[in-house]
Protein backbone atom coordinates (compact mmCIF):
# COMPACT_ATOMS: atom_id res chain seq x y z
CA UNK A 1 0.00 0.00 0.00
CA UNK A 2 1.46 3.61 -0.51
CA UNK A 3 2.05 5.71 1.97
CA UNK A 4 -0.16 9.30 2.39
CA UNK A 5 3.31 10.97 0.71
CA UNK A 6 3.70 9.28 -1.86
CA UNK A 7 -0.37 9.15 -2.88
CA UNK A 8 -0.63 12.76 -2.60
CA UNK A 9 2.63 13.12 -4.60
CA UNK A 10 0.94 11.43 -7.39
CA UNK A 11 -1.59 13.13 -7.45
CA UNK A 12 0.33 16.09 -7.68
CA UNK A 13 2.27 14.39 -10.84
CA UNK A 14 -1.58 13.39 -12.29
CA UNK A 15 -2.71 16.77 -11.98
CA UNK A 16 -0.43 18.28 -14.33
CA UNK A 17 -0.82 15.24 -16.92
CA UNK A 18 -2.25 15.70 -20.24
CA UNK A 19 -2.35 11.89 -20.20
CA UNK A 20 -5.49 10.27 -21.35
CA UNK A 21 -7.46 8.62 -18.48
CA UNK A 22 -5.42 10.77 -15.81
CA UNK A 23 -9.04 12.00 -14.30
CA UNK A 24 -10.23 8.50 -13.44
CA UNK A 25 -6.27 7.56 -11.88
CA UNK A 26 -6.40 11.12 -10.08
CA UNK A 27 -9.91 9.60 -8.24
CA UNK A 28 -8.56 6.56 -7.48
CA UNK A 29 -5.77 7.95 -5.84
CA UNK A 30 -8.69 10.44 -3.93
CA UNK A 31 -10.47 6.75 -3.15
CA UNK A 32 -6.99 5.42 -1.14
CA UNK A 33 -6.65 8.48 0.24
CA UNK A 34 -10.24 8.18 1.85
CA UNK A 35 -9.37 4.65 2.83
CA UNK A 36 -6.25 5.85 4.79
CA UNK A 37 -8.59 8.16 6.74
CA UNK A 38 -5.82 9.51 7.92
CA UNK A 39 -6.45 13.96 9.36
CA UNK A 40 -3.37 14.58 8.24
CA UNK A 41 -4.45 14.22 4.55
CA UNK A 42 -5.72 17.39 4.22
CA UNK A 43 -3.37 20.19 4.11
CA UNK A 44 -1.56 18.13 1.88
CA UNK A 45 -4.80 17.88 -0.39
CA UNK A 46 -5.31 21.37 -0.35
CA UNK A 47 -1.72 21.92 -1.80
CA UNK A 48 -3.32 20.21 -5.09
CA UNK A 49 -5.80 23.08 -5.75
CA UNK A 50 -4.71 24.54 -9.19
CA UNK A 51 -7.37 27.42 -10.73
CA UNK A 52 -5.16 26.03 -14.11
CA UNK A 53 -6.14 22.56 -14.07
CA UNK A 54 -7.70 21.51 -17.34
CA UNK A 55 -10.73 19.32 -15.63
CA UNK A 56 -12.97 20.82 -13.10
CA UNK A 57 -14.36 17.83 -12.75
CA UNK A 58 -10.67 16.22 -10.80
CA UNK A 59 -10.80 19.59 -8.53
CA UNK A 60 -14.51 19.09 -7.67
CA UNK A 61 -13.14 15.45 -6.45
CA UNK A 62 -10.86 16.87 -4.45
CA UNK A 63 -13.31 19.33 -2.72
CA UNK A 64 -15.59 16.33 -1.85
CA UNK A 65 -12.40 14.81 -0.60
CA UNK A 66 -11.45 17.33 2.05
CA UNK A 67 -15.01 17.11 2.75
CA UNK A 68 -14.94 14.01 3.75
CA UNK A 69 -13.24 14.60 6.52
CA UNK A 70 -14.36 15.94 9.95
CA UNK A 71 -15.63 19.65 9.84
CA UNK A 72 -13.24 20.66 12.51
CA UNK A 73 -10.70 19.33 10.33
CA UNK A 74 -11.52 20.22 6.97
CA UNK A 75 -12.37 24.21 8.38
CA UNK A 76 -9.29 24.35 10.18
CA UNK A 77 -7.19 23.53 7.76
CA UNK A 78 -8.91 25.32 5.35
CA UNK A 79 -8.25 28.38 7.77
CA UNK A 80 -4.56 28.13 7.73
CA UNK A 81 -4.21 27.59 3.85
CA UNK A 82 -6.25 30.14 2.68
CA UNK A 83 -3.29 33.10 2.70
CA UNK A 84 -1.63 30.06 0.23
CA UNK A 85 -4.59 28.95 -1.66
CA UNK A 86 -5.65 32.79 -2.47
CA UNK A 87 -2.42 33.19 -4.35
CA UNK A 88 -2.18 29.32 -5.83
CA UNK A 89 -6.33 28.83 -6.59
CA UNK A 90 -8.32 31.82 -5.55
CA UNK A 91 -11.07 30.27 -7.68
CA UNK A 92 -11.46 27.27 -6.21
CA UNK A 93 -10.85 28.43 -2.81
CA UNK A 94 -14.22 30.95 -3.69
CA UNK A 95 -16.11 27.49 -4.53
CA UNK A 96 -14.70 25.85 -1.27
CA UNK A 97 -15.82 29.13 1.13
CA UNK A 98 -19.23 29.50 -0.45
CA UNK A 99 -20.06 25.64 -0.30
CA UNK A 100 -19.26 26.54 3.53
CA UNK A 101 -21.10 29.68 3.78
CA UNK A 102 -24.17 27.79 2.31
CA UNK A 103 -23.93 25.10 5.11
CA UNK A 104 -25.26 26.49 8.59
CA UNK A 105 -23.48 24.19 10.87
CA UNK A 106 -20.27 24.80 8.78
CA UNK A 107 -20.54 28.68 8.82
CA UNK A 108 -21.03 28.76 12.23
CA UNK A 109 -17.80 26.21 12.83
CA UNK A 110 -16.42 28.77 10.81
CA UNK A 111 -17.48 31.92 12.84
CA UNK A 112 -16.20 30.67 15.77
CA UNK A 113 -12.52 29.21 14.61
CA UNK A 114 -12.09 33.13 12.78
CA UNK A 115 -12.54 34.94 16.09
CA UNK A 116 -8.86 33.10 17.07
CA UNK A 117 -7.00 32.97 13.71
CA UNK A 118 -3.96 34.45 12.88
CA UNK A 119 -3.72 38.18 11.40
CA UNK A 120 -2.65 36.72 7.69
CA UNK A 121 -5.78 34.02 7.41
CA UNK A 122 -8.59 36.93 9.19
CA UNK A 123 -7.31 39.21 6.31
CA UNK A 124 -7.21 36.65 3.46
CA UNK A 125 -10.81 35.66 4.77
CA UNK A 126 -11.83 39.18 4.91
CA UNK A 127 -10.88 39.77 1.34
CA UNK A 128 -12.65 36.89 -0.19
CA UNK A 129 -15.11 37.55 1.78
CA UNK A 130 -15.80 41.14 0.10
CA UNK A 131 -14.93 39.25 -2.89
CA UNK A 132 -18.00 36.94 -2.63
CA UNK A 133 -20.57 39.14 -1.30
CA UNK A 134 -20.42 41.54 -4.46
CA UNK A 135 -20.84 38.29 -6.46
CA UNK A 136 -23.09 36.10 -4.26
CA UNK A 137 -26.60 38.35 -2.73
CA UNK A 138 -27.93 35.37 -1.56
CA UNK A 139 -25.13 34.61 0.54
CA UNK A 140 -24.79 38.30 1.85
CA UNK A 141 -26.65 38.24 5.41
CA UNK A 142 -24.01 35.29 6.32
CA UNK A 143 -21.03 36.75 5.11
CA UNK A 144 -21.62 40.58 6.62
CA UNK A 145 -21.82 37.97 9.93
CA UNK A 146 -18.53 37.17 9.08
CA UNK A 147 -17.15 40.40 8.37
CA UNK A 148 -18.05 41.71 11.75
CA UNK A 149 -16.37 38.74 13.53
CA UNK A 150 -13.12 39.91 11.22
CA UNK A 151 -13.17 43.55 11.65
CA UNK A 152 -14.19 43.75 15.79
CA UNK A 153 -11.21 42.18 17.16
Amino acid sequence: MNTLEDTVARLRSLSTSNSPGWVREFDAGLAEIIALDDPDAVPLLFGLFDDKCMYDEAMFSLIHTVEHFAQSVYLSHLLAQSPTLVKQAPEWLATLYSRVFNNDKACSHLTRLLKTAPPDVRRAVLNLINELADQSPQIAPKLIKLRTVLTDS
